[in-house]
């Protein structure tokens, strides 16, 4: 991927946007049980499983953590950022503090990181193309695109899709056909980008 494959489609008031954000910050698993985080401020600051079983009806917080440190905000934002249920039913988070990714077990409430990209946190969208592989945007205030394949445990870091703005990073993807699009609302215009993944 080069900048120059990278083009703006649109620019456009933020109230005319159209963006998916059913993922963010929260996570229906198979079984509809929902998944999120809570910070618990008691002693050290932990982040720690928030969980809504619909079975018995009730908002549990729970002592598992999935990370013993959220780390700093960036940009007011502390936590989770990104969730993804993948093909093979393995369930993908974004942190903001580090900007990595990391698979989340349920079974066990824990996780593992297996990627990251971009300097200076966030990932704010994650997707899966048509291989399996998973392509996710990370690092503040000029996010990187990258795809990690779980297959091989590898990633690729493409960079930032522009150095134009001072701040540029994206709060919706979807991914069709090899194009990644990425809503973005920060740089002080409202802009759908095109991203041509090789």
């Amino acid at each position: 991927m080069s900048i120059k494959k990278l083009k703006c489609l649109a620019a456009c008031r933020t109230n005319q946007l159209i963006v998916d954000a059913s993922r963010r910050n929260m996570l229906v698993a198979p079984g509809g049980i929902v998944y999120a985080a809570w910070i618990d401020l008691s002693a050290a600051p932990k982040l720690r499983v928030l969980r809504f079983d619909p079975a018995p009806g009730h908002l549990e917080r729970l002592a598992a953590t999935y990370l013993d440190d959220p780390g700093p905000a960036v940009q007011g934002n502390v936590g989770l950022d990104q969730w993804l249920i993948h093909s093979s039913g393995q369930i993908y988070l974004g942190t903001v503090a580090t900007g990595t990714l990391y698979e989340f077990d349920p079974a066990h409430l824990a996780v593992r990181p297996v990627a990251q990209a971009g300097p200076g946190g966030r990932i704010t969208t994650i997707d899966e193309d048509e291989r399996g592989r998973i392509l996710f945007t990370g690092g503040f205030p000029l996010m990187h695109v990258a795809r990690y394949d779980p297959a091989t445990g590898q990633t690729e870091d493409f960079g930032p899709v522009t150095d134009r703005y001072d701040q540029v990073y994206f709060h919706g993807s979807a991914y069709v056909d090899g194009t990644l699009f990425l809503a973005e609302t920060d740089s002080g215009v409202a802009t759908l980008w095109e991203v041509k993944l090789p």
